[in-house]
């Protein structure tokens, strides 16, 4: 599939040694390797309070909606929720039993990254869009380069490919 020139320019800056030296050093990472991916939210869709994954050193989140695509209203924005420490990662919370609220921009040039702990709650409230539109966010999922999850993750998607 051919892939226009901006795209393979921005996917090489991703992908380049200084880009994931910076990402390293800010979430204070030794090694890290990335995982990239899209998610398209409707109308109704929501994602509910969550931390990422325990194998995870972060996400960096890149908003694709402008100003002349998407109203603010409709929502779209992730949310990162303050516990004040006391949820536990493995449950799941409701927005209101969070302590704060804290919005992200999520349209116009915006990016958002989160270090992932057990405390790093985030969330979308549901999208309220004209059924044509969709929230779209490219997702760099920060992992630590270890042949454990490599392997792990390839035995699971194959599981996951059979069925």
């Amino acid at each position: 599939m051919e892939v226009p020139r901006p795209w393979k320019e921005f996917l090489g800056e991703l992908c380049s040694d200084a880009y994931r030296g910076e990402i390293e050093r800010l979430l204070g990472a030794k090694k890290v390797e990335f995982r990239f991916h899209w998610h398209y939210t409707p109308n109704g869709a929501d994602v509910s309070p969550h931390c990422d994954a325990r194998r995870e050193h972060g996400s960096h989140l890149f908003y694709f909606n402008s100003e002349t695509d998407w109203d603010p209203a409709w929502g779209g924005s992730t949310l990162v929720l303050d516990d004040g420490g006391r949820l536990d990662y493995n449950s799941a919370p409701a927005l209101e039993e969070f302590d704060a609220v804290h919005e992200c921009e999520s349209f116009g040039n915006y990016s958002a990254l989160m270090l992932r702990t057990d405390h790093a709650w985030h969330a979308v409230r549901p999208i309220e869009c004209p059924a044509d539109r969709l929230r779209r966010v490219f997702i760099i999922v920060v992992n630590p380069d270890n042949l454990f999850w490599k392997v792990r993750d390839r035995i699971i998607g194959k599981t996951i490919q059979r069925f």
